[in-house]
């Protein structure tokens, strides 16, 4: 009973990707999806792929402004 159910769970767990499949021979399909931290796209139309690949740059670091000394006068003691 078990190999039946677990049986009929992956054939209908397959059929929406054969499903899928089908629909982008006549439209467009996008797939997007990371890797080694990169960001991969992928577009299939029809019969043709175009793989486009897209790499982080690296954050400028942020240069912190430091206080400039200000000249305090001298306390004086007027008698």
């Amino acid at each position: 009973m078990m190999k039946i159910i677990l049986s009929l769970a992956l054939i209908c767990v397959g059929i929406p990707q054969a499903g899928a499949a089908d629909q982008c021979q006549e439209t467009a399909c996008v797939n997007v999806y990371t890797s080694n931290n990169e960001i991969i796209i992928e577009a299939h139309k029809g019969s043709s792929t175009a793989k486009k690949t897209i790499t982080q740059v690296p954050k400028k670091p942020v240069v912190k402004a430091t206080p400039k000394p200000t000249a305090t006068p001298k306390p004086t003691v007027v008698p």
